[in-house]
């Protein structure tokens, strides 16, 4: 609910996408988030494209055994490629935890390693609300955050697909903790 003085206006229930699985049992709320795209296909052909480029560069110089610059130059495009291709199966197999009990809110991502996880105590928690963020390309992309007492943002998640991602996480674990639902200054809106 949104409260304007007096006035209460209740916001709709955002539906379940098809990324997202949740379950709670009254002791913790559950939630994850699949990684995987249909839009992140074109990437893992170009990551194979590269990686074999880079193979067959290496192997024309290791049988020409120049050494020198024509084999330090393909070592900067193979860090690249190994990042690019990491990342890419990150996409594909990845997914991220979250789960709230009345004491800790808990973030996580795997089966591969990957920087974003967060742990926090659930009374340190005022607000939890969704953003657009202008992505590559003029286009947008969404993120979860939440409000700290000390007044403070922590991103939750970001890069979401569509706002339905983080607006359905956002009113589950708002839900789950009895938060107030407070109008944050650019938030994104449930329609």
């Amino acid at each position: 609910m949104i409260s304007k003085g007096n006035e209460v206006n209740r916001r709709p229930e955002v539906s379940q996408p098809e990324c997202i699985s949740y379950e709670q049992d009254g002791k913790i709320l559950k939630i994850t988030r699949r990684w995987f795209s249909l839009r992140y296909v074109p990437l893992a052909f170009f990551c194979v494209a590269w990686d074999a480029f880079l193979v067959f560069w290496f192997a024309m110089d290791l049988k020409a055994g120049s050494g020198g610059w024509a084999t330090f130059f393909p070592i900067l495009f193979s860090m690249a490629g190994v990042i690019l291709t990491y990342a890419t199966l990150a996409v594909f197999i990845n997914h991220t935890d979250l789960e709230v009990t009345s004491d800790l809110f808990k973030t996580s991502h795997g089966p591969l390693p990957w920087s974003g996880a967060m742990t926090l105590a659930t009374s340190e928690i005022t607000q939890l609300y969704s953003k657009h963020i202008l992505g590559n390309k003029g286009t947008f992309a969404y993120e979860l955050l939440l409000i700290t007492k000390d007044g403070k943002s922590h991103r939750v998640l970001r890069y979401l697909e569509t706002p339905d991602i983080p607006l359905f996480i956002e009113q589950h674990i708002e839900k789950w903790l009895k938060l107030k639902d407070k109008t944050i200054p650019g938030e994104l809106l449930r329609k």
